[in-house]
């Protein structure tokens, strides 16, 4: 039963590969406090590690650093229902509603939002309760 399980390296595979705090703290050209801020406002995804420290998940991000805009409000959509990992792997999971893409591919090839915020919804009334 246990090897049913999804292992930390599974996890590594599906939503990685990640930033972490000083590998972003100098991509962007801003403090440690800058980074933790964005993250703590959702302004970007970002998921905590078992010994505490922080990793950003490399899809969010456009070639120039930015967050794609319409993973910040999945994620905000999904976070408010689960935790970040739940979420991280949910953004990065193919959907059969999706055409077998994940969210993540969807959003970052341009594709209309709405069909992604419907499944995100859903699935966040599901795990609400």
């Amino acid at each position: 039963m246990i090897s049913a399980l999804p292992t930390a390296r599974s996890f590594d595979q599906l939503v990685g590969p990640y930033y972490d705090t000083s590998g972003l703290t100098q991509w962007w050209g801003v403090s440690r406090q800058a980074v933790a801020r964005a993250a703590s406002s959702g302004d970007v995804i970002a998921c905590q590690l078992d010994g505490g420290g922080w990793v950003y998940p490399a899809w969010q991000f456009t070639d120039s650093g930015t967050v794609y805009p319409d993973l910040v409000t999945l994620w905000s959509i999904l976070h408010a229902a689960a935790d970040a990992w739940t979420c991280a792997t949910w953004i990065r999971s193919p959907l059969a509603d999706l055409d077998g893409r994940s969210a993540a591919q969807w959003v970052t090839e341009g594709r209309p939002i709405e069909p992604v915020l419907e499944l995100a919804r859903a699935d966040a009334r599901k795990w609400a309760t």
